[in-house]
């Protein structure tokens, strides 16, 4: 399953007034040298505060300027930040507006890390001893005002009871403990995403080839940490040569006690439940169906939930496949398993995908590989992976029609789809 919200929402239709000020903020810490149009902003996330409300940890947003670069934050009301505090902070019924003090200002509130799905389980949490969330649970996703040209320092710092330790995907900054710098050119407000573990941690790194891995997660959640890296030695460079490209740094966040029973993918970052299999008894990988997301990059346009899913269920059965990590005959079975289950599934085109319907669209990934052959298959991966935007049916319908010469018979008949509420 992958994360909303993993790429930059742009802001169509601004006034070309408004546009002036937009600014991406983006950059590296202030140094000596900084230019003087740069401003620090930085995050701190204080897990060592007593806690009144559960689940809830304290956050500021701190801007250090000596004129009025960032003017202003502002960002839909979301009950995951509450308690807001600071000088120029307005509310109405629709928005957060934060008028930053041209000598920079400091805003506070509460975090609720505590996240649930549907069946009580947490996607996110914070307990005694040890929490897992995601860098979205930190800071809001905000617009910024800006002076033109100005641009953001920004650093990610935590303040950790004794015994506890932190692991996020981002480096560390030099010589500072629990600081990190965050630097993202894509966004227009430069802040935390992606998977982070706190608390009294088990962690192991190893360099995968190109890609540094870091697997950690709570302590005694029985989290099979070398396992997981094992299972990377084999697949991750398989993968990167389909897809062309995989990040240079990759997290796998892994708890138990109560936690989503699946995987959850966000950017260079995972989350999988430490009681989960590697490999399933029908065949398939929650790991290898998080990494693909992760590798392909790419979200779903609306109604298109099951391109996504169905690549990442059916190229993480074939990597297996290939690997030798389960047999031919195995492979067929689980695409027999695949297709019974899909079955089920009355509609493709649906908001987000359920199970059954991953599984029939994996079922139409195997049938387009077969039609398109190895060869141009890994082409095909390769290029929706280097695409820009939200994936949607007719880039793929397009990018099939222009390896095989004409239309795709696996993707025959999938426009004509319609959910109930569009009949």
């Amino acid at each position: 399953m992958k994360l909303n919200g993993l790429f930059c929402a742009r802001h169509p239709g601004m006034r070309r007034r408004t546009a002036r000020f937009l600014f991406i903020l983006a950059g590296g810490w202030l140094t000596a040298g900084a230019a003087a149009d740069d401003y620090r902003f930085e995050i701190t996330v204080d897990f060592s505060a007593p806690r009144t409300v559960q689940g809830c940890v304290p956050v500021s947003l701190q801007v250090r300027q000596t004129t009025p670069l960032l003017r202003r934050l502002s960002w839909p009301i979301d009950a995951r930040f509450a308690a807001l505090a600071g000088e120029g902070l307005t509310l109405d019924a629709r928005r957060v507006t934060w008028h930053v003090p041209e000598n920079g200002g400091r805003l506070r509130y509460c975090a609720q890390l505590n996240q649930t799905a549907g069946n009580g389980r947490y996607t996110a949490r914070l307990a005694a001893d040890w929490a897992v969330f995601r860098g979205d649970d930190l800071v809001p996703a905000a617009r910024a005002v800006t002076a033109r040209g100005a641009r953001s320092a920004t650093m990610l710092r935590f303040v950790l009871p004794g015994a506890w330790s932190v692991v996020t995907r981002y480096r560390r900054a030099a010589g500072k403990d629990g600081h990190y710098r965050i630097d993202n050119p894509r966004r227009r407000f430069d802040r935390p995403t992606g998977w982070m573990t706190a608390g009294e941690l088990g962690v192991r790194h190893e360099q995968l080839g190109t890609v540094h891995v870091t697997v950690a997660g709570p302590r005694d959640h029985g989290l099979r940490r070398l396992d997981l890296i094992a299972m990377l030695g084999y697949h991750l460079p398989m993968l990167g040569e389909k897809l062309g490209r995989f990040p240079e740094r990759l997290l796998i966040v892994g708890a138990a006690e109560k936690m989503w029973y699946g995987g959850l993918s966000g950017p260079e970052s995972l989350f999988i439940n430490a009681e989960l299999p590697l490999i399933s008894e029908n065949g398939t990988s929650v790991l290898l169906h998080e990494l693909v997301h992760i590798a392909l990059g790419r979200s779903a346009a609306p109604g298109a939930d099951w391109i996504v899913e169905g690549l990442a269920e059916y190229v993480g059965l074939d990597l297996l496949r290939a690997s030798g990590g389960i047999t031919e005959r195995r492979f067929e079975q689980s695409l027999q398993a695949l297709a019974r289950w899909g079955a089920k599934a009355e509609h493709l085109n649906v908001e987000r995908a359920t199970g059954a319907v991953n599984a029939r669209a994996a079922t139409v990934f195997a049938a387009m590989h077969r039609e398109l052959g190895a060869a141009d298959f890994d082409r095909l991966l390769e290029q929706l992976a280097t695409g820009h935007g939200p994936l949607a049916l007719p880039e793929l319908a397009h990018a099939a029609e222009a390896l095989l010469g004409q239309p795709a018979q696996a993707l025959a008949g999938l426009e004509m789809s319609q959910t109930p509420a569009d009949q």
